[in-house]
């Protein structure tokens, strides 16, 4: 028997919890490799720039902002490919 898996689709999460338990504490981004020339930008609800990662995004982002834990509440996420907005979104930081 043989069983061929087609994961050739974006998958963003919309919630982290990083509480230290070791699940759901970074926001997972699956196949992110299918968009060239990547960046990925994370704002605040009154628009700050609380992260962004140019290229290589390896589901690093732990709620914080220069090392510094933000508030639990819904942040906005901008994933670029070539310098235009293909995704947008919102995910939900709760400690």
């Amino acid at each position: 028997m043989l069983v061929t898996v087609n994961d050739n689709e974006l998958k963003i999460a919309n919630f982290i919890s990083p509480n230290g338990d070791g699940q759901n504490d970074t926001w997972k981004i699956s196949n992110l490799s299918l968009i060239k020339d990547c960046s990925v930008t994370i704002v605040d609800q009154l628009g700050n720039q609380v992260f962004t990662k140019s290229a290589d995004y390896n589901n690093e982002w732990d709620g914080s902002n220069n090392g510094k834990a933000l508030l639990d509440g819904v942040y906005y996420y901008l994933i670029s490919e070539n310098g235009k907005v293909k995704y947008s979104g919102s995910i939900t930081v709760l400690k």
